[in-house]
């Protein structure tokens, strides 16, 4: 591998302290990590059978690609019902609401704004960039499937893009990529643990050029959510792409205030 892509594209120390600015405050947005109180799985599918929950109004269950919400007060809905997919957002009050689904079920994701963990959140430590670990990489498409498992032990079929390889101290690597937008996404886990660095992080890749020539920037290797909050369902990394090296990049833990 040649070097173009690095000298090329040097590390941006001013770029990378923005990021690292803006994934604290995301943290503790009304839809950050740190605000999430409750995901919440509807099984119901007629009004009769709905569910309801004691911080949350209405009666709720799935219909149409999605959860429907009943009994509402205004704030919710003006005319007493709302149709959530996917994607959308309900913002009434404190709450933010949002629907995720997997293997063909819904939940019902509870923002909270009065969540006590977004008082109890300080910061997410990381490391200070380095050029060192801006790596130059190359991807190899090769679609598959993975089987991932969920927090809650579910076990997810991810599509997968390829592999994306680099080298560090003349040793080979590689990790497993998934598409994520125009970009490829990793989850990784790799040595620094031994450190105290949460077990598992995710890197996002620029999209390969033609050759497929790209570059890993571990300064900005970020902490799934379930780092800031244990109720998100986020999946752990296949034994595949873990990193026989101590990552010294990107962030490390979260830092509770106090």
């Amino acid at each position: 591998m040649t070097h173009t892509l690095q000298a090329t594209n040097p590390l941006d120390q001013t770029a990378w302290h923005a990021w690292h600015f803006s994934r604290n405050k995301e943290a503790i947005s009304r839809t950050g990590a740190t605000s999430l109180s409750a995901t919440e799985w509807i099984s119901a599918t007629t009004l009769k059978d709905a569910h309801t929950f004691p911080s949350l109004p209405g009666r709720w269950y799935q219909r149409g690609g999605g959860v429907v919400g009943a009994h509402l007060p205004p704030a919710f809905a003006t005319t007493g019902t709302v149709q959530l997919r996917p994607g959308e957002l309900l913002i009434a009050e404190d709450f933010t609401l949002t629907v995720i689904e997997r293997l063909g079920q819904f939940a019902l994701q509870i923002f909270d704004a009065r969540n006590p963990k977004r008082f109890e959140f300080h910061s997410i430590a990381a490391f200070p960039p380095s050029e060192e670990w801006r790596i130059e990489a190359r991807f190899f498409p090769e679609p598959d499937t993975v089987n991932t498992a969920a927090a809650d032990g579910v076990i997810v079929a991810t599509p997968t893009a390829g592999w994306v390889h680099f080298l560090k101290g003349r040793l080979a690597y590689r990790l497993r990529v998934t598409v994520q937008k125009n970009n490829l996404r990793a989850l990784f886990s790799d040595n620094s643990s031994t450190l105290g660095v949460y077990q598992h992080r995710f890197v996002d890749i620029p999209r390969p050029d033609a050759e497929g020539n790209t570059i890993i920037d571990f300064n900005r290797a970020y902490l799934p959510p379930k780092a800031l909050n244990r109720k998100f369902l986020c999946p752990s990394p296949s034994l595949n792409n873990h990193l026989n090296l101590t990552v010294e990049a990107g962030e490390k833990w979260v830092v509770a205030g106090g």
